[in-house]
């Protein structure tokens, strides 16, 4: 997706926990070139402006309990070239290969170090802006 270099890349934080969906904003609206973010319940996805595209999307796997891959394989299929990031309580190694299987770019589980995710969004917000701004060379994750 190309977008001016002016605008900074979309983000889209999806989680049916306000607290965590507030926490995530909250972290990541502080970093640099990360001022467009939106945030919503799953329950509410469907009352999002459908023609906005999302550069990343960070999103649980597990819903009311249980893991959803159609959720994720969904998500990829409406949002092909965005970073999926799924962002979990659920450790489990099986899911994980599953999950990245299904669609999604990275899997992080939430006890992981927190500063993993700033660094990952930082990265990954670092490369749009390079390719927007005419650059070849891919900037690292410091």
């Amino acid at each position: 997706m190309t977008v001016p270099a002016h605008q900074n890349p979309g983000l889209c934080i999806i989680n049916d926990s306000e607290i965590i969906r507030e926490g995530l904003f909250s972290l990541l609206r502080k970093l640099p070139n990360v001022d467009n973010i939106d945030i919503f319940n799953r329950d509410k996805l469907s009352n999002r402006d459908m023609t906005k595209n999302y550069d990343v999307i960070i999103t649980d796997v597990e819903f009311q309990g249980k893991i959803d891959l159609e959720y994720i394989k969904s998500l990829r299929n409406e949002y092909p070239s965005a970073k999926l990031i799924v962002y979990t309580n659920f450790n489990n190694h099986e899911y994980r290969n599953m999950t990245i299987h299904t669609g999604a770019d990275f899997f992080l589980f939430m006890e992981d170090k927190y500063n993993l995710l700033e660094h990952l969004v930082t990265g990954i917000v670092s490369q749009i802006r390079f390719k927007q701004n005419g650059k070849n060379d891919k900037p690292g994750l410091s």
